[in-house]
C-alpha cells in the first residue's frame, strides 16, 4: 500500500482573525460602513438618484460612492456633510447607522409614552422642527441641522 500524507487541514480565517485583540474593533468599524451604505444605497434609491448623479451632487465619483455602498471606504468627515445634505439625511438615520436611539425613540423614553400623543418631524430649509404633542401640552423643538 501507498503511504498516505496527512494534509493539514484548512485552517478557518475567521477563527484566526477572532484571535487578534483588535478583531472586535475591526469588526464594529466594519459593520458600522455597512449600515451606511446600506443607508445611502436606500435614501439615492428613494429618490431615483443615480450613483453617477450623486457623485457629481457631491463633488466626487461614481466609484467612491459603490466603495460608500460596499462598505469598501471609511467616510471622512467631509465626505460624510456632503452625502448627508444631498440625500437630506436626519437624525433618523444616524441613528440608524450608529445603532444608537432616535430623536423619536428618546421622547418616548423621556416623556413616556402615554403622555405622547403625536409627534411630527419635518425638515424646513436647514432647520428640522419636530413638534411633540401630548395629552396635557404641546412642545415644539427646533433644531439647526449640524452635519
Amino acid at each position: 500500500m501507498k503511504n498516505i500524507k496527512k494534509r493539514n487541514s484548512m485552517i478557518d480565517a475567521m477563527a484566526e482573525a477572532r484571535k487578534s485583540k483588535n478583531f472586535k474593533i475591526y469588526s464594529e468599524n466594519a459593520e458600522v460602513r455597512m449600515r451606511f451604505g446600506i443607508e445611502v444605497y436606500d435614501a439615492r434609491g428613494k429618490q431615483g438618484i443615480s450613483q453617477q448623479k450623486l457623485a457629481k451632487n457631491i463633488h466626487s465619483t461614481q466609484k467612491v460612492i459603490s466603495k460608500i455602498e460596499n462598505g469598501d471606504v471609511n467616510v471622512g468627515i467631509e465626505l460624510l456633510n456632503r452625502i448627508s445634505k444631498n440625500l437630506g439625511f436626519c437624525s433618523n438615520n444616524f441613528a440608524e447607522i450608529f445603532g444608537c436611539p432616535s430623536l423619536t425613540e428618546l421622547v418616548f423614553i423621556r416623556g413616556g409614552e402615554s403622555e405622547i400623543s403625536n409627534i411630527d418631524m419635518k425638515k424646513s430649509g436647514d432647520n428640522f422642527i419636530c413638534k411633540i404633542n401630548s395629552e396635557t401640552n404641546t412642545n415644539t423643538i427646533k433644531s439647526k441641522q449640524t452635519l
